[in-house]
């Protein structure tokens, strides 16, 4: 029988930075789970469409006013909660306990909707979902996991007592479960067998739009399409999605255009996010005269982002990451499989979890990070060369097929989850 999943998540589906989630929820509702998706942080955000429930799960929405009345019907559950989910040396600060108290609250009030209908509780990231899994499951009397992913497991959140709790902990790369096992001292033998690698897969494109008039088939589980070329006229595009933030690298991507143009090398670079750091990008682009050279779109809804992937125009995916340090840097973006799910060869860096997807130049091309002039051979190297190009896309392609799809990352996680059972 399917299990009957409680599924919890930071803000997915009521706001914007966990889309990458929905590949997985849609899997595991075509293998039969009966999922129950949860926002833990912002969970008072409108859904932003009405037919998020029906595709993906039910979507609960739990009032904080209705969390307070559940804890105050059950007081010594909300005690036992306020010391589950506030951790012992920080039960004397009253900030740190307030949250533990809002996190208990919230886990009464999921404890009391779901009683007698949730086989197993899984939350993705180890901070505030993974406090909040513990203590619902804690009062289900069921099992429960997490998954961990980088910024949730450098912040510490009570690690020992959370692994020591779940029936088993995924890590979205070997660098997040390194990351983990460094943050459990004296615990490698004992835990080591339960924290074990899923990568995040992705959701196969669907090639049935006709592009220029040309049809493109569809993924059928079986074949693949050849991906259509030469439909669209002008300079080819360099895309690189991605929040405008220190860690993608943007400056150096936008350096090494300038370096390309002074090359006399054709190519025009699309930046699709939004963030802290677009004046300063938007800046650094007119000072170096890449007007005409560099767009930034700002957020770009999936949909529309993959409809630029099947025009024919885009050359590459470009994703600059860097290392700030202090265990800060990329996982295994998920744009970047995306990219390569849809034949499109990828640019990127050897930083954080990216060589595990990049493993050698026929599936993309990796260079150092915060090097403009190697970024600039990389991309100089596909936009002179489209056989390369789509010789490298059909590869990568192939790869996401056999071993980053989010059907097999689903199957994974649901045999975890039955055998914690």
């Amino acid at each position: 029988m399917s299990p009957r999943l409680l599924y919890l998540t930071s803000r997915f589906p009521s706001a914007p930075g966990e889309a990458f989630l929905t590949a997985e929820v849609r899997a595991l509702t075509a293998l039969g789970a009966e999922l129950h998706i949860v926002p833990c942080v912002r969970h008072l955000g409108p859904v932003p469409d009405g037919r998020w429930s029906a595709e993906l799960g039910e979507v609960h929405r739990i009032d904080p006013t209705a969390a307070w009345a559940g804890a105050l019907r059950h007081p010594w559950q909300s005690v036992r909660m306020l010391r589950m989910t506030v951790p012992p040396a920080m039960q004397e600060r009253t900030k740190v306990a307030a949250r533990g108290v809002i996190r208990g609250s919230l886990a009464v009030a999921l404890a009391t909707r779901f009683a007698g209908r949730i086989d197993h509780v899984h939350a993705h990231w180890a901070d505030t979902p993974a406090t909040v899994a513990m203590a619902t499951a804690g009062l289900l009397g069921v099992p429960w996991s997490f998954t961990a992913h980088r910024g949730d497991v450098v912040m510490g959140n009570d690690l020992q007592r959370k692994v020591r709790s779940a029936s088993f902990v995924h890590c979205i790369s070997e660098r997040t479960r390194e990351l983990l096992l460094a943050r459990l001292p004296g615990w490698a033998d004992d835990v080591g067998a339960t924290i074990a690698v899923r990568h995040l897969g992705v959701t196969f494109p669907s090639f049935a739009d006709q592009i220029g008039g040309t049809p493109c088939g569809t993924y059928d589980g079986r074949s693949l399409p050849e991906y259509p070329s030469g439909l669209a006229t002008g300079a080819p595009e360099l895309v690189c999605p991605g929040q405008l933030k220190p860690v993608k690298g943007h400056r150096y991507l936008i350096e090494a255009i300038a370096v390309l143009r002074d090359r006399g090398i054709d190519g025009r670079l699309v930046i699709c996010g939004e963030g802290d750091l677009l004046r300063e990008l938007q800046a650094q682009t007119e000072s170096l005269g890449l007007g005409d050279r560099v767009e930034f779109t700002g957020d770009v809804a999936q949909t529309e982002l993959f409809r630029r992937y099947r025009s024919g125009r885009v050359r590459c995916v470009v994703l600059p990451s860097i290392d700030l340090g202090d265990d800060e840097h990329e996982g295994i973006p998920v744009a970047l499989i995306e990219a390569m799910a849809h034949g499109i060869a990828v640019v990127s860096t050897r930083t954080g979890g990216i060589p595990e997807l990049i493993t050698d130049d026929s599936v993309g091309l990796l260079v150092a990070p915060q090097d403009s002039q190697a970024l600039a051979d990389a991309l100089a190297r596909l936009l002179s060369d489209p056989g390369e190009s789509a010789r490298i896309g059909a590869s990568a392609r192939t790869r996401v097929r056999e071993s980053w799809t989010a059907t097999r990352s689903a199957e994974i996680l649901l045999d975890a989850i039955k055998e914690a059972a």
